[in-house]
């Protein structure tokens, strides 16, 4: 069981992933982990890519922390990203940011060859 907020954040993370511990002792854990400042590592986002990621569901209820956004999480479901750096778990909200963060670059992209084309159109009409 969580003894106190003293407890180191490993510990605490140990417990919450820990297939021994209780219920009571994960959601003890959970809510101390919460006081944690989170870092988020987003360093990988650019490599993301949807056929490297699984999503797994469950019938219990699955404690973890999310990669991504370092943050201690209890939920059904969880994601398994598949990365250069090794498997990634990350929690399904940070799944649907990195899929809106795909589909923002790819607008991007082509935005920038619309504009690219728009623009060397406009230079041969004032050229003639």
């Amino acid at each position: 069981m969580v003894r106190a907020l003293e407890d180191r954040k490993c510990d605490l993370i140990a417990a919450l992933e820990s297939r021994t511990s209780s219920s009571k002792t994960k959601n003890a854990a959970l809510k101390a982990l919460k006081k944690f400042t989170p870092m988020p590592h987003k360093d990988l986002d650019e490599e993301f890519d949807q056929r490297q990621c699984n999503m797994k569901k469950y019938v219990q209820m699955q404690y973890f922390m999310c990669w991504r956004c370092d943050k201690a999480k209890a939920t059904n479901c969880k994601v398994l990203w598949s990365t250069s750096k090794g498997l990634k778990i990350v929690c399904p909200a940070c799944y649907n940011a990195l899929l809106d963060f795909v589909e923002l670059q790819r607008a991007k992209r082509e935005n920038a060859i619309y504009f690219d084309f728009q623009k060397k159109k406009s230079q041969k009409g004032d050229a003639k």
